[in-house]
């Protein structure tokens, strides 16, 4: 069973509704509730989902780790660039991955007074403004990571918040999607927006 090959499954979740596919350049909107689930080591290559060598490390800069679980690019600038859809509320899009613990849940959020600002989606699927991850890996070693590809949709670039909620908490942090977040200098932590938080 190799630790090369991987296959990463990221299905839609609506009421009474499932979709699945690529982002289309006249998506009119971001879905309510997205859900990436199946993960099966030991399958062929694919796109949606790849296991990430030596990370955490200095090979994916900006990347910090929350929960345990979850890599985000929290601690640098995101490049933005026109996204080329319809929907206003996603002028720009930032190109970044999406690094994932197997085996430990987590849903990321964008808080309610960003919804008609901000959204999100990785592994080929479409934009939504909720991402439940739930990948179940069944042998995979214990250091393992996996990689999705994907990022964020905005109305302008911004420092914008997202909510990382996991079994007992919520934390917000924030992203600098093609303008950078102010830090503490004393800490390097953003103002303030790395407590919990309550789900929105």
């Amino acid at each position: 069973m190799g630790r090369h090959s991987l296959l990463c499954l990221a299905a839609i979740t609506l009421p009474f509704t499932t979709i699945e596919g690529q982002v289309e350049i006249d998506d009119p909107g971001p879905v309510a509730e997205a859900t990436l689930s199946v993960c099966n080591l030991g399958g062929p290559p694919d796109n949606d989902g790849t296991i990430l060598r030596n990370f955490p490390g200095d090979d994916y800069p900006g990347y910090e780790v929350f929960a345990g679980r979850v890599g985000l690019p929290t601690a640098r600038t995101l490049q933005a660039a026109p996204a080329g859809l319809e929907d206003s509320s996603a002028a720009f899009f930032s190109k970044a991955g999406l690094n994932v613990k197997p085996d430990r849940p987590f849903t990321l959020v964008v808080p309610r007074n960003w919804r008609e600002r901000l959204s999100i989606a990785w592994g080929g699927a479409r934009r939504t403004l909720r991402l439940r991850v739930d990948l179940e890996c069944g042998d995979a070693p214990d250091d393992t990571w996996v990689g999705y590809p994907g990022g964020y949709w905005i109305d302008e670039p911004a420092c914008a918040p997202l909510i990382v909620k996991t079994e007992g908490s919520a934390r917000r942090v924030r992203l600098g999607i093609g303008a950078p977040c102010d830090f503490l200098p004393s800490t390097g932590e953003p103002d303030g927006e790395r407590q919990a938080a309550t789900l929105p």
